[in-house]
């Protein structure tokens, strides 16, 4: 996939945010798509302090080939009934009872997607993921898919989410 030839969602969490932009926004903690027992693909969010009850899709145009003007579509909107301070999973095709959903996607029908975390009442949002549809359907349990398509093991996750300084250069895998 031609990572590069994407242009970052204008980065998931402002969105989230409602209001923020590149200048205020505060970014706390990591957005990764990993899978649940079954094998379903679930996304995970580490808060590393702040509190979430927002999680948002947006489907990446390859800019390749798309018109200038034309911008990442926004495909889910998740909202939960209570904010989330500590990391936890949510299911992007059955959320829990907790999270209202608004709209839907096929992953496959996609180039990819950007995946972030935020707050419906703060100025504030996590480090988004951008995953390949291919990297969608085939998420393991054991792997978390970071950043830009990068993958760290479910432990490494776990162990280094919440400090920044611990994380990988961009394109290095730690599993």
């Amino acid at each position: 996939m031609a990572r590069r030839a994407w242009i970052l969602a204008s980065a998931t969490a402002l969105a989230l945010a409602g209001c923020g932009n590149v200048v205020t926004t505060k970014i706390v903690g990591i957005v990764g798509l990993s899978a649940d027992a079954a094998g379903n693909p679930v996304v995970i969010v580490a808060p590393c302090g702040a509190a979430y009850d927002q999680v948002q899709v947006m489907g990446l145009i390859d800019r390749r080939t798309a018109d200038a003007t034309v911008q990442n579509p926004v495909l889910l909107d998740l909202a939960s009934a209570t904010t989330h301070s500590e990391p936890f999973t949510v299911s992007l095709t059955q959320p829990a009872p907790d999270w209202t959903a608004r709209g839907g996607f096929e992953p496959t029908a996609q180039t990819g997607l950007d995946i972030g975390a935020g707050s419906g009442t703060e100025d504030m949002g996590a480090t988004p993921v951008q995953v390949s549809a291919q990297d969608y359907a085939n998420v393991t349990a054991d792997v978390v898919i970071v950043r830009e398509g990068e993958r760290w093991s479910r432990a490494d996750f776990d162990r280094i989410a919440c400090d920044h300084n611990a994380w990988p250069t961009a394109a290095t895998s730690t599993s």
